[in-house]
């Protein structure tokens, strides 16, 4: 009896002592998993293959916990039906993979995984602790001898292991701090890099210009199709003694495409106008912004405010260090976008925005960071370039049989996220029907330039193929053009009359004192109140129906009862004449004076 007490009194106090080790152990495993937690909150992950990594890394250790969970609740079903040795032999393989797992993380788990993986010990240990209790009321007293042995050996490897885990913890913690104290003064080396770039480009662009010196002046050019908004400009400087005047093709990138493409175009446009000009068209366009460097010209223009829509090299950080200068591409903004369509960084960083009426000027003041000090009042060039275009017409046929002609153009903005005046997917099949159906109508569609690129970015596959199609036979017929070539002056001459769903040909037609029929959607953007009197010089529709049968009545010789709106139109907005001189004017008077 004796020895028996002492056999069990032996068992429950190595027990005990086991128990003890294992809290204490648990117990470190809770300060660790607090202290990990806390630290991978803080932690930041600037590599996005790093992040891929570790989560698939946790997908692993996730898919491995759940087998093991469903071991143990195996296991746990089994115990009763298997022997004691059994048992024991199974325990043994468990903690020689809790020790394989312990390997694992001190070998090849990033700091992330920690923190689970001692969650995960956390949880084996706590089910250890539940086992050897069942082994006290099951086993053997040598079976118990020789696993609680057993178990007090794994208990101080598992010691070691987390000594180890607890190391690696603080290494991660210094590296961290070191990471932390790098970021800092990056950003601070980045901050003063910029300070100093801006300061240079401040002492360059504002250089003293000699009246000895002729003003260099380089035209960046990516929309060929506005050539108007800047030709009469060149033109002047061109015959100008005091200016050297530069003209550069260079890549775009409208909405729905994904590179920058079409320098080819733009070059092939400009040499058939005859105009003499360099060519930017590196892969990276930085290359080309070292030969702009090389150049050293006074003076920049760039045909729009927007950064995203032309080369990197073309930004307007990089070309601050010389007098940056911008026509709108448009004659006048007239819709209520809700973005920074008149206080762009480029509109901020400009030497000179010149705008065509006294309207504008006010709307700029309303809206950008400079209260308009950089805006001047000068007219806008393509007044005069589209009242001064020579007629043209791409479609050839008798001259002996007079055709009524149709221009028709379609914005961009074919979705419901932007502006909303598009009404191209609505209306392109109607269109060739009807061109199929009347041979005695000729129609030249000239589409804005972003829309080309935004049909080539649809997703849809049959509404794809559909447009396709479209574009095969409108090219196949007699009495269709798909005109790409630039300019659009001659059609505005040539054409009897404009169907157009918007923006800017809503007020440049006018210049034509010709009916505009417009196909208007009833979710575009607001008109300010310039917009409104414009589109009181149209003959506004809602659909296809409407536009056709208001064609036909012009076409039959009805008078466009908003002729005399059209007239105000041009009085009060248009009616600056020679702008490319009082642009000219502005900048010698400023560089020189």
């Amino acid at each position: 009896m004796g020895l028996r007490n002492w056999f069990f009194s032996k068992i429950y106090y190595d027990n005990k002592k086991i128990k003890q080790n294992v809290l204490g152990i648990i117990s470190r495993l809770d300060e660790f998993d607090s202290r990990l937690c806390e630290y991978l909150h803080n932690l930041k992950f600037d590599e996005n293959s790093k992040i891929e990594k570790l989560i698939e890394q946790k997908e692993f250790i996730e898919n491995k916990i759940i087998l093991i969970d469903k071991n143990l609740e195996q296991i746990k079903i089994d115990l009763f039906n298997k022997d004691v040795n059994q048992e024991l032999c199974n325990l043994t393989g468990k903690v020689s993979e809790l020790d394989k797992r312990l390997d694992f993380i001190n070998d090849n788990l990033s700091r992330n995984d920690i923190n689970g993986e001692l969650c995960n010990l956390t949880g084996k240990v706590s089910e250890l602790d539940k086992r050897l209790d069942f082994i006290i009321d099951n086993l053997s007293r040598n079976d118990i001898n020789g696993e609680l042995s057993n178990l007090t050996g794994k208990v101080s490897e598992l010691g070691n292991r987390l000594d180890l885990i607890e190391n690696k913890f603080h290494l991660l913690s210094k590296l961290n701090e070191f990471i932390d104290n790098s970021t800092e003064k990056d950003r601070q080396l980045l901050s003063d890099i910029a300070i100093l770039n801006q300061t240079v480009n401040m002492i360059s662009s504002n250089e003293y210009i000699s009246r000895e010196n002729k003003i260099k002046c380089l035209f960046l050019i990516h929309n060929i199709e506005s050539w108007d908004s800047v030709f009469s400009v060149y033109n002047e400087m061109l015959h100008c003694e005091k200016f050297n005047v530069i003209i550069a093709s260079i890549n775009r990138r409208y909405p729905g495409s994904s590179i920058f493409k079409d320098e080819d175009y733009v070059h092939r446009i400009l040499t058939q106008l005859g105009i003499e000009h360099i060519r930017f068209n590196n892969v990276n366009s930085y290359d080309d912004l070292n030969i702009i460097k090389s150049l050293a010209p006074d003076v920049i223009f760039r045909q729009s405010q927007w950064d995203n829509d032309i080369p990197p090299g073309f930004s307007t950080n990089n070309l601050r260090f010389s007098k940056l200068c911008l026509i709108p591409y448009e004659i006048m903004n007239f819709v209520q976008l809700g973005f920074n369509h008149l206080s762009s960084y480029y509109h901020t960083s400009c030497w000179k925005l010149f705008v065509a009426n006294k309207q504008t000027k006010i709307e700029q003041e309303q809206h950008d960071k400079l209260n308009g000090l950089n805006v001047f009042v000068t007219g806008h060039p393509k007044v005069k370039a589209l009242k001064e275009a020579k007629p043209f017409w791409p479609i050839s046929s008798n001259p002996n049989v007079k055709k009524f002609k149709i221009l028709w153009a379609s914005h961009h903005s074919i979705d419901h996220n932007w502006s909303n005046f598009s009404v191209f997917l609505n209306i392109y099949n109607d269109m060739l029907n009807w061109a199929k159906s009347d041979n005695s109508i000729e129609f030249v569609f000239s589409p804005h330039p972003a829309l080309v690129t935004v049909l080539e970015s649809l997703n849809d596959p049959i509404q794809k193929e559909s447009i396709n199609n479209f574009f095969t036979e409108w090219n196949q017929l007699d009495n269709t053009n798909y005109y790409r070539e630039g300019p659009y002056g001659p059609l505005f001459q040539s054409s009897d009359i404009l169907i157009i769903d918007g923006i800017s040909w809503l007020l440049e037609y006018q210049l034509m004192k010709k009916p505009i029929i417009f196909i208007e959607r009833q979710d575009h953007s607001p008109f300010t109140v310039n917009g409104e009197l414009i589109a009181s010089g149209t003959n506004r529709v809602s659909d296809f129906e409407q536009a056709k049968d208001k064609a036909y009545k012009f076409k039959g010789g009805e008078l466009d009862l908003h002729r005399q709106n059209q007239e105000e139109v041009i009085e009060t907005l248009l009616s600056i004449d020679d702008a490319s001189n009082n642009i000219i004017n502005s900048i010698l008077d400023d560089i020189y004076n």
